[in-house]
């Protein structure tokens, strides 16, 4: 479940930006039952459910929002490539629903003719490569940028893999904030159809609670308003990356002149990423 369970990865992937947690004090269960990288040595496990079943000494606690990303360090390669997978993919999810991704179907759509399959056709060859390459550019540009933070330190620290693993999780707030924005619509209006569900789960033409003939209202929010949160939603994730690198920066370096001259690059590339996310959700839907 820890290594090959994409929703059990993903899920524990938000879960750093929680306010709860789940502490482990004995480090000897931690040594004995712990399977990964839950925790640090002084502080014992965090966030480590297996550790927590066998020990005796536990705590569930509140915290401050994404501080949980604090403690996390990618040590697996694995790892720091399913976080690029995690952002391309969410990211692509929202571009190709625009109207500039539609061109790009509508080209293929015109080279393929003669495809007008189900499972083959030009639309399809347009998204299936654009899926396969959003990881890579993702990651190609994160190191890029982590390439320039390397340099612009005097090659002090760790290289650049190491940095990719230090620094992948402090992308996480923008692509969750992100995901809420893109998102929030759908939840408002394909949301109500819970509504009716509640009453007819079967579908058996039940009405248990008298809401099965219940309509979807598509007013039930304006479109400023969304768009109003959309701006915030993203803005509080890139305040949250950029705090949650910064103080990753300063674990590494342990000196604050240093850590701060590290972030530039940092800084740079969570506002471009801001703002392509932010260009995104002001696109209209076309899907």
């Amino acid at each position: 479940l820890r290594y090959g369970e994409i929703f059990n990865i993903v899920f524990g992937f938000m879960t750093k930006l929680s306010i709860t947690e789940v502490r482990v004090l004995d480090s000897q269960v931690c040594r004995d039952h712990c399977s990964g990288n839950c925790g640090t040595e002084n502080d014992g496990c965090i966030d480590c459910y297996e550790c927590f079943e066998y020990s005796k000494v536990r705590e569930f606690n509140l915290r401050p929002p994404v501080v949980g990303v604090t403690i996390t360090y990618c040590t697996i390669p694995g790892v720091v490539a399913m976080v690029m997978l995690l952002l391309a993919t969410v990211s692509f999810d929202g571009l190709s629903a625009t109207p500039e991704w539609v061109a790009i179907q509508t080209y293929f759509i015109l080279n393929f003719p003669g495809l007008t399959y189900q499972f083959l056709n030009g639309a399809l060859i347009g998204n299936s490569i654009g899926l396969l390459i959003a990881p890579f550019l993702f990651a190609g540009i994160f190191g890029l940028f982590l390439k320039l933070m390397y340099h612009s330190v005097g090659s002090r620290g760790p290289n650049v893999s190491g940095l990719m693993a230090a620094f992948a999780f402090s992308l996480l707030p923008i692509s969750i904030a992100y995901n809420y924005a893109h998102f929030i619509s759908l939840l408002m209006i394909q949301g109500q159809q819970l509504i009716p569900l509640i009453s007819d789960p079967l579908g058996v033409d039940w009405d248990l609670f008298g809401t099965a003939t219940y309509q979807v209202n598509f007013g039930i929010i304006r479109p400023q308003l969304l768009w109003i949160f959309a701006i915030l939603i993203i803005i509080i994730g890139h305040i949250s990356a950029v705090y949650l690198s910064h103080i990753k920066a300063l674990e590494l370096y342990r000196n604050s002149s240093i850590a701060l001259k590290s972030q530039f690059p940092m800084l740079v590339l969570m506002v471009f990423y801001t703002m392509v996310s932010l260009w995104i959700v002001s696109r209209p839907i076309t899907e």
